[in-house]
């Protein structure tokens, strides 16, 4: 598929819709189910992996994130979690130990 904006990787499982996973919604509030949506096909897989025990026919469906804004926009109920790539992370990591910075980047769920 030809996409003309940021693709976005989503698993969903048959008869369930997408996968949510609990974590911190806008409000800050912990707990929350939100859809987690990965900029990397590959921390999808690792996902999807995961959940196939649970969700036999669970999929990597490939949407791009115009569309999830506007959906957001539209239903103020939805709860998702744009996950960076992990690669991302590890380098923001790497470059604070590098630079003495004990913060982590990694997010908070």
């Amino acid at each position: 598929q030809n996409f003309q904006s940021v693709p976005l990787f989503i698993i969903s499982a048959e008869g369930k819709g997408y996968i949510s996973i609990k974590g911190k919604g806008a409000s800050g509030k912990q707990g929350v189910d939100a859809i987690p949506m990965f900029f990397s096909k590959k921390d999808a897989e690792a996902l999807l992996n995961k959940v196939k025990a649970k969700y036999s026919k669970a999929t990597i469906q490939v949407g791009d994130i115009d569309r999830v804004i506007t959906v957001l926009r539209k239903n103020k109920d939805v709860n998702v979690v744009l996950v960076p790539p992990s690669y991302s992370l590890t380098y923001i990591n790497q470059l604070q130990k590098k630079n003495g910075n004990a913060q982590s980047a990694n997010p908070k769920r």
